[in-house]
């Protein structure tokens, strides 16, 4: 297994830093728990709808298969599903229904997902500074959670397709993405990044995740903390990837946990979206020669939950 270098005091200091810095603490009130969902202003969702030319909509979700198919280096708790009722108990001449009952961990590297602010913290605190002590475990996310984006997130989306820019079919390993492969997969859609977009990055895991036999290297590429002054400088409402966006094994696990999340979620208030599949986006964006559309994503309105299950789709 190839070592995963730790960081430097240096880059460790830059992360910390940026906590600081590009924190969005009282930008939209002392109380505000939306953070980056306040960017999906009217204009903001009118201007979205233009995106649609092509009349093309794609799904930017797995397909969530359950235990025991799921990968067992994505789901170390695979989803679970059984049959309360079935077909098999249908009877000649008589009416019947099918009941099913589903278990979803609602975080981790399979299941895409919406992580809400309640799903990190730093120095007990996460985005405005609402206490750790918030979600508890009885009763969940009594702040910070995923329920605040129950209106449902639409606005422009851009689709940032870093294999293509670079040149490879996919990003190898646990690679970072740096702030370099952001502005080629820009300039490959021809596009500036704009404040309140939805940013999908990919790196190509969801082509790769098919070819990799159950042995393989599990490394998941990522976005490494080189990219946090990018993202903040572009006022994106929302970050998704086709990874867990962090990089996996990461480098920082032992003292920072996971950078880009850290930062985003805590200091800036951005809502993140991880474990998309943008391989058929990323073909009709290539076939059509458009990487941005209307993005549209609806959480499911679970009380106190850190995070929910996500079918987002793209409109070109």
């Amino acid at each position: 297994m190839t070592r995963v270098l730790e960081p430097t005091d240096a880059e460790v200091a830059e992360v910390l830093r940026c906590l600081t810095a590009f924190s969005n603490w009282g930008r939209w009130g002392a109380d505000d728990q939306l953070g980056t969902l306040n960017l999906l202003t009217p204009d903001k969702l009118r201007a979205a709808a233009t995106e649609v030319r092509a009349g093309r909509s794609v799904p930017l979700s797995r397909q969530i298969a359950f235990a025991p198919q799921a990968d067992r280096h994505e789901a170390a708790v695979p989803p679970i599903h059984f049959m309360q009722q079935s077909g098999d108990s249908a009877r000649p001449g008589r009416a019947h229904t099918a009941y099913d009952w589903a278990g979803l961990p609602l975080h981790g590297h399979y299941l895409t997902h919406l992580d809400a602010h309640g799903h990190m913290f730093w120095d007990r605190r996460t985005y405005n500074g609402t206490s750790a002590e918030a979600v508890v475990t009885d009763r969940g996310a009594l702040r910070g959670g995923v329920n605040q984006a129950s209106a449902g997130i639409v606005s422009r989306g851009v689709l940032l397709d870093v294999p293509a820019a670079l040149g490879v079919d996919w990003l190898a390993g646990a690679a970072e993405v740096t702030s370099a492969d952001l502005d080629a997969a820009e300039r490959l859609a021809q596009t500036r990044c704009q404040p309140g977009d939805v940013i999908l990055v990919r790196t190509g895991y969801g082509a790769r995740r098919l070819q990799a036999d159950d042995v393989a290297a599990p490394g998941l590429p990522g976005l490494g903390p080189d990219c946090l002054p990018w993202i903040r400088e572009r006022d994106i409402a929302v970050l998704g990837t086709d990874t867990g966006t962090d990089p996996s094994p990461n480098r920082f696990a032992g003292r920072l946990l996971a950078p880009v999340h850290l930062v985003c979620l805590v200091a800036m208030g951005m809502w993140i979206i991880d474990n998309c599949d943008l391989e058929e986006a990323a073909a009709m964006a290539a076939q059509l020669g458009q990487y941005s559309f209307l993005f549209t994503a609806a959480p499911l309105r679970l009380k106190n939950s850190t995070g929910s299950p996500l079918n987002p789709v793209a409109v070109f």
